[in-house]
């Protein structure tokens, strides 16, 4: 196997990622300062200019971009889109690459797989 074997470990959660947990709850606490200080914290160790709001919606959508830059290759995004209700982009019914018959959907869920839908006799 590329990059591993059947035993090498995987991570499931970070530190990073617990950290920007906090620092959303503290937001949602009303507590800008320390989420503000969190964001600086990750961004100091890995040598990025610290940021400075103390209004919190820049401060949230700070978050979101620190969690799009954090866990871009974990596959949480789509998660963030459907807790934080964000707006895709581009917009539903967009074309596709220029290609008019083809456009982007508005669907927040994974599609199930055929094989979910041919043996659940309760999906339509």
């Amino acid at each position: 196997m590329r990059g591993g074997t059947r035993t090498t470990p995987i991570r499931l959660a970070s530190s990073e990622e617990a950290q920007l947990i906090v620092a959303e709850a503290e937001l949602a606490s009303g507590n800008v300062g320390a989420a503000v200080g969190i964001i600086n914290q990750l961004h100091a160790r890995v040598g990025l200019p610290a940021f400075s709001s103390q209004d919190a919606e820049q401060v949230k959508q700070q978050l979101i971009a620190e969690r799009r830059a954090e866990l871009f290759f974990e596959g949480q995004h789509l998660a963030d889109y459907r807790r934080l209700e964000l707006p895709f982009v581009p917009a539903p019914g967009s074309s596709y690459y220029g290609v008019p018959a083809v456009t982007y959907g508005s669907s927040r869920c994974f599609p199930l797989p055929v094989s979910e839908r041919a043996n659940n006799p309760n999906i339509p």
